[in-house]
């Protein structure tokens, strides 16, 4: 059975990173095409009526008319460039998730091994790291730090080979001090300069504030896009603060829905999402791959990934 089938699946979230064409310095990112995500939207638009984030949640509640939202993570620029027009030529609008550091010229961590994972291959990049900690004093803490290699960490990620997979998988958890400084030299290593790429892969104030006009939702994705499952309360206080204080300043108003980074949250969610609302946002998106369901609480709905939708494509079972 497809984990996506629009028989079955009548309120849908779906999650898109980056849209552009493949690029040898960019192939670490896995984009979506521009033509394959023009044919999933002429797909989602026959199907599906498309509205906002809370109105999906709405429409499962009452049991409307079969509805989606699309939703973009990180606001990236080739998001603004190839998918907000290609929105607007189907009446459509999405939600763009915006990672509030990159204001401030901070390349976030997940995108800096995207490009490392672009120079290198996942093998090359594991090497990289295990040396890098018995360069640094790290070796006597090995049996903790290394990663495996042997199997997947995590069943999501088996579309990535298993060194890719679970260098992505365990990163994140070091503490970020290592995260910074392992970049730092890698990035020195293949003279690449930090905030200018953060300059090129990410939507500015202007472009934030543009889609603001043209009709698009503009959501937060935390202000230095770490995962809230590795994070003390104070510190995912200060994340939605920070996102929050730098989103009102841009566009006068703070935003009500947010993409939770990696899609993670403690297994006690409860404290979470009191400070979650307690920083202003009613709707909350996650990784959960099925269908809105009308009993879902509003700060934890489901999202599908576009590969749902483009496997279910590749099928070719399918009228429009």
């Amino acid at each position: 059975m497809p984990i996506f089938s629009p028989k079955r699946d009548k309120y849908i979230i779906v999650m898109y990173h980056y849209i552009f064409n493949e690029r040898p310095d960019r192939r670490g990112m896995h984009p979506r095409r521009p033509a394959d995500f023009a044919t999933e939207l002429d797909f989602l638009t026959a199907h599906y009526q498309i509205v906002t984030v809370p109105e999906v949640s709405l429409a499962a509640r009452q049991n409307g008319p079969p509805s989606c939202a699309l939703t973009f993570d990180d606001a990236t620029r080739d998001q603004y460039e190839k998918a907000a027009p290609r929105l607007e030529t189907k009446g459509c609008r999405g939600t763009f998730f915006v990672i509030s550091s990159v204001l401030d010229g901070v390349l976030p961590i997940t995108h800096g091994l995207h490009v490392l994972l672009s120079y290198w291959s996942g093998k090359q990049v594991v090497d990289r790291y295990h040396r890098f900690l018995e360069q640094n004093g790290k070796l006597a803490e090995r049996e903790q730090l290394i990663i495996p290699t042997n199997h997947h960490l995590n069943p999501l990620r088996l579309h990535d080979d298993v060194y890719t997979a679970n260098f992505k998988e365990f990163f994140p958890s070091l503490p970020v001090v290592w995260q910074r400084k392992f970049l730092t030299a890698t990035f020195q290593e293949l003279h690449l300069n930090p905030q200018v790429l953060t300059a090129e892969l990410f939507m500015q104030a202007a472009e934030i504030q543009d889609l603001t006009r043209r009709g698009h939702v503009i959501g937060a994705h935390a202000h230095q896009h770490r995962p809230f499952d590795l994070l003390t309360q104070n510190e995912i206080t200060v994340e939605l603060t920070q996102s929050q204080k730098i989103l009102a300043k841009i566009l006068g108003i703070t935003s009500s829905v947010i993409s939770y980074p990696y899609g993670r949250l403690p297994v006690q969610t409860a404290p979470i999402l009191a400070i979650v609302k307690k920083n202003g946002f009613t709707s909350g998106v996650m990784m959960a791959y099925r269908s809105v369901a009308a009993s879902d609480d509003q700060l934890l709905l489901p999202r599908f990934n576009t590969n749902h939708i483009h496997d279910y494509l590749l099928t070719g079972h399918i009228k429009f």
